[in-house]
């Protein structure tokens, strides 16, 4: 069963402000910058980046009966279902004071490490800030936000 994952409204916010600046970043080197080699580091830079970005955001979550998978365009993430301990759904203020790590805070999502002094490390795979849910598992602790996370939950938690 898949489960979208459509970005909030601040992800797209940041998604246009950040293309936006780029493409302006990049234009403005080139008519300034025209016979310099510098522009054509910094644009493939700028490129190279917005473009791992691009891949590594999670598209869609989908729930087999052996599996999660985090469906993204570089790789899906794939949790077996045993080794899934525990899905809590969240309220957006349990992930209030929460800080990035490593990873993107806005760009196509939320994705990368994370660290919340009630969670500990988090591996953050979200589109969605208000609809998160916690996977804990023995090795890590995930958090996703599927459009619908009661469903999601209900969901994963039949085939565990």
């Amino acid at each position: 069963m898949n489960f979208k994952a459509s970005l909030d409204s601040t992800a797209k916010a940041i998604t246009v402000v950040v293309t936006s600046l780029f493409t302006g970043l990049i234009a403005y080197g080139f008519v300034t910058y025209s016979n310099s080699n510098s522009i054509l580091y910094t644009a493939a830079f700028l490129t190279i980046v917005y473009f791992i970005c691009w891949l590594l955001r999670p598209l869609r979550y989908s729930v087999t009966e052996t599996d999660l998978l985090i469906e993204r365009p570089m790789g899906n993430i794939k949790i077996k279902k045993e080794d899934i301990q525990s899905i809590e759904i969240l309220q957006e203020s349990n992930i209030g004071g929460t800080v990035r790590t490593f990873g993107v805070g806005g760009l196509f999502g939320y994705y990368g490490k994370y660290y919340n002094s009630t969670f500990g490390s988090m591996n953050w795979y979200v589109t969605r800030i208000d609809k998160p849910v916690l996977i804990t598992t023995a090795k890590s602790k995930i958090v996703v936000s599927p459009d619908e996370p009661d469903r999601f939950a209900e969901t994963l938690r039949k085939i565990n």
